[in-house]
């Protein structure tokens, strides 16, 4: 089982929640607390209803610059639920390789079952992903689209284990060509990943099915006619 990212605890962000006064930090919590309280929604939904909350309409050349100055808030919430993740797993008993800084920070009461591995070239990352039988994916804080992780995880070989995304739930159905998660109940996990560890005739099938969608419409030459179609 890998993961493949950085992770930063969230208690690093603390500098740019309190960088004002109390009352900003009190907004910027209330941010904070709505997208992990309710993961299917962005960035920008939770932090728009909050300013205009505050302040009445927002103008929307103003509500860039306010956009500009919140972007930890995107960086604590990913980062948040790659922590609590990892913790899941290692603290239900699975090893999980994670490849990338920042990993010995996570306070965890299971890190020997979280090998650590440094930051690395983009190629190492596929070479171990080809040797991973379930790769653990969370979402960056957009919600219309997807990540080439995804893509990557399944050319390697690997079973994909991502939360969702419009764009993935309208292109991947769950259990035929990739397995979703939910992040609201992380607990659930470690139950999946034993499920297709235990039962890797299924989980072979989902990776072939998921891997026929993407070496057909989602590798490099597909994206560039799909580019410059829209130019």
């Amino acid at each position: 089982v890998i993961m493949t990212g950085n992770y930063t605890p969230p208690s690093f962000f603390e500098q740019h929640i309190n960088w004002i006064n109390d009352e900003y930090a009190a907004f910027y919590r209330g941010i904070i607390e709505e997208l992990l309280e309710k993961t299917d929604q962005t960035v920008e939904e939770a932090a728009l209803r909050h300013c205009e909350r505050e302040m009445g309409e927002v103008a929307p050349d103003d509500f860039r610059l306010v956009m500009h100055k919140m972007i930890f808030i995107d960086l604590y919430v990913r980062n948040y639920w790659r922590g609590m993740v990892i913790k899941t797993l290692a603290e239900a008993g699975i090893t999980v390789d994670v490849i990338g800084k920042g990993w010995e920070e996570l306070e965890c009461s299971a890190m020997q079952n979280v090998r650590i591995h440094p930051q690395t070239d983009s190629l190492t990352c596929l070479e171990q992903l080809s040797h991973a039988k379930i790769s653990v994916n969370v979402m960056p804080w957009f919600k219309a689209g997807t990540h080439d992780r995804i893509f990557n995880i399944l050319l390697s070989g690997s079973l994909p284990l991502t939360d969702s995304s419009e764009w993935l739930k309208k292109h991947f159905k769950d259990k035929q060509d990739i397995i979703y998660y939910n992040l609201n109940s992380c607990e659930e996990i470690p139950q999946l990943i034993k499920y297709y560890l235990d039962n890797s005739d299924e989980a072979k099938v989902i990776i072939q099915n998921g891997f026929d969608i993407v070496a057909d419409n989602y590798v490099w030459s597909n994206i560039v006619e799909q580019l410059i179609r829209n130019v």
